[in-house]
This record gives structure tokens, C-alpha cells and sequence, in this order.
């Protein structure tokens, strides 16, 4: 049976894997440009990683962050924790690493992948994925500079208990919105250059197991009663994802509530260093599902058909 849960210094020498520069603009054909080349379903597994403890962690370093946030690199105890999951993926097969362009999380990157052969990510595709962290605008790092921290805070999110604070955004800056748009062309990115088909669907991801709307299970695969780094479906690609907190809460978000009418609000949270492990299914010949009004309007879903997913492990932080 699924478990549920609640709802709610320098690195190493660079490998060659996709990082993407978010100041760069990119004329890559979007997923909602092409077509899939089979309607038989396709799959692929995520394991998404947040970065190491970094400069910014560290709350009497905050103020030094952002008089130079380009520097924001992993403190010691980030390092060791990036080595840390560098040893433990150091056999996982991966057909790709991606990762947002911040410093934090290409230290974190180059640590993870120290240890395994990655497939370089073709070029184009480093220029369409945006994984870098929210963008709260150059008002709020200003404040924060001065050492403002609650005036750049109230700017930053005026207050949870509004309607629509998903919609807020800061003078120049991203709302949540804003976020999970990028995650909706992120996983159709994903879905269209990575997944493929396999002969039948795994053992253990069934529609039992399946996470959906606000309802989030952990499916267990035959002889893994607990996720372990090397836990993954037969035959199905497997790409990881190193970025930000607040990015990978979106993304995991954004796919339970692809089909949804409203933003499913999860208590869903990344550690530093902390992982989680989605597997997702895309079945282009679905008509029966259909694109929400919230999705066609504020998500931009752009891929036809029906999107499932199944959470092999969750992240362990929450708020």
C-alpha cells in the first residue's frame, strides 16, 4: 500500500553537463511547438536536488550575500554536504544532470556528478531550461544590502493570507506564478527530449499509488520498501535537476496540479543538500483529460494529453 502523507570556497573541476545562464536569450522551439512523435505513453524519472548550505543560508552572512550575490558559494558545511550525496549517486545512472546557472548549485553540481559519467546535455537545451531561484527583483536586494531585512521582506511577500499572493511580485521581480510558469515549460522540455516509451508500465506505479491534486502518496517499486538513491523503474530515463528551494517546491507543485482548476498548495519543502524523486508518465492520447481553465490561462500547460506522477521519495523539509 502507498504511504500518504500530509498535505500540506571553490569546487571541484567543472564536467561537462547543462547549466543554463537565465540572462540569455534563447530562440529554442518550445514544447508547445512540437509534436510528439508517437501518441503511445512515454516516461521519465526526476531526481531533484537543492543545493548545499551556501553564503545566504547563514543568516549573520546574509547582508554580505547580497553586497555581492554572484559570490554566493557553498559555505563548508555545503561542501561537505554536496561530497556527501556525490558518494551516495556515485553508482546511480543518470542519462542527464541539469542545473539552474547560480553559483550555489553548480558547486553542488560539480560535486554530485564528480563521480559518475553524465551525458552532456546538448546545447540548445542548456539555453531553454530556466532553473535558477525566484527573482525577487532589484528593490528587495537593495533593501537587503542596507541590511532592511523586514522592509525587504514585507516588499518580497506583503502577506500570506491574501488571495491572490501567488500573483505579488516585487518591482522587477517574479511572483510564485511567474515561478510555476517556468516549471510548466521546464517539465514539457523534460517530457519531449528525454522521456520514451517502455513495453509495459512498472510494477508498483499504479493508479493506487498515484499522486494527484492535494493527495500525495509514496509508491514503493517491487523489493524497496524505502527510496534509496539507486531505487528506479526499469528502462525509464532518468534525468536530475540541481536547483533552489522555492524553483523545485514550484515544479513539484506544478505537476499536481497540472490538471487541477487551482494551484495545489503543498507544506512541501528542500533542505540544503536534501533530494526527491518523481516519476511521470505523459500520455499524449488521452482525451479524456482536459486542460483546466487556471492551467490554459495562468500555467500554459503545453503538453496535450494527460501528465501523472508518482512520488518515489518526498522531500524531507516542510513549512
Amino acid at each position: 500500500m502507498p504511504e500518504e502523507l500530509a498535505d500540506g570556497s571553490n569546487g571541484p573541476s567543472p564536467k561537462v553537463v547543462a547549466s543554463v545562464d537565465e540572462t540569455e536569450s534563447t530562440t529554442v522551439n518550445k514544447p508547445n511547438d512540437a509534436e510528439p512523435q508517437s501518441k503511445s505513453p512515454v516516461w521519465l524519472t526526476l531526481t531533484l536536488f537543492r543545493h548545499g548550505q551556501c553564503l545566504n543560508n547563514i543568516i549573520e552572512t546574509t547582508k554580505k550575500y547580497y553586497e555581492n550575490e554572484n559570490e554566493d558559494v557553498l559555505t563548508p558545511a555545503g561542501i561537505a554536504q554536496a561530497q556527501e550525496l556525490g558518494k551516495k549517486f556515485a553508482k546511480v545512472h543518470f542519462d542527464s544532470v541539469l542545473c539552474s546557472p547560480l553559483k550555489r548549485a553548480v558547486q553542488t553540481m560539480e560535486y554530485l556528478t564528480e563521480l559518475i559519467d553524465v551525458v552532456p546535455a546538448l546545447s540548445y537545451l542548456e539555453k531553454a531550461f530556466r532553473f535558477h531561484e525566484q527573482d525577487h527583483g532589484p528593490e528587495y536586494r537593495k533593501l537587503m544590502r542596507k541590511g532592511f531585512w523586514q522592509d525587504a521582506n514585507r516588499l518580497r511577500m506583503p502577506s500570506y493570507s491574501s488571495s491572490n499572493f501567488r500573483d505579488h511580485k516585487a518591482y522587477r521581480g517574479e511572483s510564485l506564478t511567474d515561478v510555476e510558469q517556468r516549471c510548466a515549460l521546464n517539465i514539457g522540455l523534460l517530457m519531449i527530449h528525454y522521456a520514451k516509451g517502455i513495453p509495459e508500465n512498472p510494477e508498483g506505479l499504479d493508479d493506487e499509488s498515484r499522486s494527484r491534486d492535494s493527495r500525495i502518496c509514496i509508491a514503493k517499486l517491487p523489493g524497496h520498501q524505502k527510496c534509496q538513491p539507486d531505487t528506479l523503474p526499469a528502462s525509464i530515463p532518468h534525468v536530475g535537476v540541481v536547483s533552489h528551494n522555492i524553483l523545485l517546491t514550484e515544479m513539484l507543485e506544478a505537476l499536481l496540479s497540472w490538471h487541477s482548476e487551482s494551484h495545489i498548495t503543498t507544506d512541501l519543502a528542500f533542505r540544503n543538500a536534501d533530494w526527491a524523486r518523481v516519476v511521470l508518465r505523459w500520455d499524449p492520447s488521452d482525451e479524456k483529460a482536459t486542460i483546466s481553465e487556471r492551467s490554459a490561462r495562468d500555467i500554459r500547460v503545453i503538453l496535450p494529453g494527460r501528465l501523472d506522477v508518482w512520488f518515489l521519495r518526498a522531500p524531507t523539509g516542510w513549512y
